[in-house]
């Protein structure tokens, strides 16, 4: 019967080591006014404790911009540690307390306990009893009102943000890009959506030409014009007109990508437009 006192005694000290809420907010996100798709950017991101108790956290952030897309947790913290030799000093970050005071601070090695449940009953019916989680990395403490900066430029192994092309278009747009911040030990998830400003991804070379970085679907001179590539084969269309092409079924698809200095598709002619694939994306003509 101590035994077990003793056990339960433990298990209610462990379950406190981690809260079950989350008091890791992401504040505000800042990138450069505007960026380039298909390129990589750095960014600083401003991460609040708001709870009423001490944290020790590796900043765990998960970014995506589409939901199907998204990866897992990043603790961003060991971003600015070497992780391949650790004897390297690490980089140092910025920590801004309530009363708008800096300090400057160096992840260190360490763990986090807490406490996890499995909800799913066993096969027997029963609820798992609850398991004790432990996480070896690099951490941070940040008191109640305390707020991490961390800015990729500081970032070993060059970390930063990969800004794909999702959409065509002549002029900047935003592209909205999530974030979350999650306690370690918590469940709880509150997204942030960041903003970001891309450069145009289609350029009018003349008044016949213009060229897009990257496939997809746009409105020129009243004509929707689509390149969608899936797998070796693009389907090419103008409008309501559809042609396919295969980039590796053919003699010539090859020569193209050897010998015509980043080619890789024959020009296609549809309803007047001509339309030929780049490795640097797809060129436009329309035909007199």
């Amino acid at each position: 019967m101590k035994k077990i006192l003793i056990l339960f005694l433990m298990f209610l000290v462990c379950i406190q080591v981690v809260a079950a809420s989350n008091d890791l907010r992401i504040q505000d996100i800042r990138f450069n006014e505007f960026v380039d798709a298909k390129t990589s950017v750095d960014f600083k991101i401003y991460i609040k404790n708001i709870g009423s108790e001490t944290l020790k956290t590796g900043l765990p952030v998960q970014e995506y911009i589409n939901k199907e897309e998204n990866i897992g947790f990043y603790p961003y913290a060991a971003l600015l540690v070497n992780t391949r030799n650790p004897s390297i000093a690490a980089n140092s970050m910025q920590i801004i307390d309530e009363n708008g005071i800096g300090t400057t601070v160096f992840p260190s090695y360490g763990e986090i306990k807490y406490i996890e449940q499995n909800p799913n009953p066993n096969r027997d019916g029963d609820i798992p009893q609850p398991y004790e989680v432990i996480i070896e990395g690099f951490y941070v403490e940040l008191n109640p009102g305390d707020t991490a900066i961390i800015d990729t430029r500081d970032a070993y192994l060059d970390y930063s943000l990969y800004v794909p092309v999702t959409k065509l278009s002549l002029e900047p747009y935003i592209q909205e890009i999530n974030f979350i911040a999650k306690q370690e030990g918590s469940e709880e998830t509150r997204v942030y959506p960041a903003e970001i400003m891309i450069n145009p991804t289609v350029k009018q070379l003349d008044n016949n030409t213009f060229f897009a970085i990257d496939g997809g679907c746009i409105n020129l001179n009243e004509k929707e014009i689509c390149a969608l590539a899936q797998n070796d084969v693009i389907t090419f269309s103008v409008n309501d007109q559809v042609q396919k092409y295969d980039m590796y079924g053919f003699f010539w698809a090859w020569l193209n990508q050897v010998f015509s200095d980043g080619k890789l598709s024959d020009p296609i002619v549809i309803d007047n437009v001509e339309l030929t694939v780049y490795k640097e994306g797809l060129k436009i003509f329309f035909k007199q």
